[in-house]
């Protein structure tokens, strides 16, 4: 009696298990970014056209570094990058970079690792069209001529690299400014 229970337990255990995966696509594991860059406040100097469905300006970000690193990375989808500025914040020399943007990302490549603690600014000045979320656009259409023009912003949990430069992820807190200009009739 007490095999024939172990075995109907273990046949019972392999089918649940076996239900359990069966059909199930595997999840692809989800993990925080790498923490080695610590984003500590981020101001955005925009001018909004709202009738384009654009927004053009500044993303100034400060930041300090947990480790050392060569490469820097910036969550940033589709942007137009013109140009990218990265100045320290105390009195250290300025460190030489180039910067590549990925249509994923913005990414800077110090010519030698960056010491963590220090604390940086980088300018990025960029564009953006009809982003497709984290920045909606509404405005009159043929069937809805009344809908007054506007724009909102959405960007949990990772919807905010489709408008700004930024390291996009839920656990990453900063303080934040948003300067917006609009044009007169708004």
């Amino acid at each position: 009696m007490a095999n024939r229970y172990c075995v109907s337990c273990v046949v019972w255990l392999v089918v649940v298990a076996w239900a359990c995966g069966a059909g199930v696509a595997q999840e692809t594991l989800r993990t925080p970014p790498d923490p080695s860059v610590d984003v500590l406040h981020i101001r955005l100097d925009l001018d909004v056209s709202l009738k384009h469905r654009r927004i053009a300006g500044h993303a100034v970000l400060d930041f300090a570094l947990r480790r050392p690193l060569r490469v820097v990375r910036f969550d940033a989808v589709d942007h137009q990058v013109r140009s990218v500025t990265v100045v320290p914040l105390d009195d250290q020399p300025i460190a030489t970079f180039r910067h590549a943007n990925t249509g994923r990302a913005i990414e800077l490549e110090f010519e030698r690792p960056l010491a963590p603690g220090r604390r940086w600014r980088v300018d990025i000045e960029y564009a953006v069209e009809n982003p497709p979320a984290g920045l909606y656009f509404f405005g009159p259409t043929e069937q809805e001529p009344d809908v007054p023009w506007m724009v909102w912003s959405q960007g949990e949990p990772q919807d905010n690299r489709y408008w700004f430069p930024c390291v996009d992820h839920p656990i990453e807190k900063q303080t934040t400014e948003l300067i917006a200009v609009v044009d007169g009739d708004f």
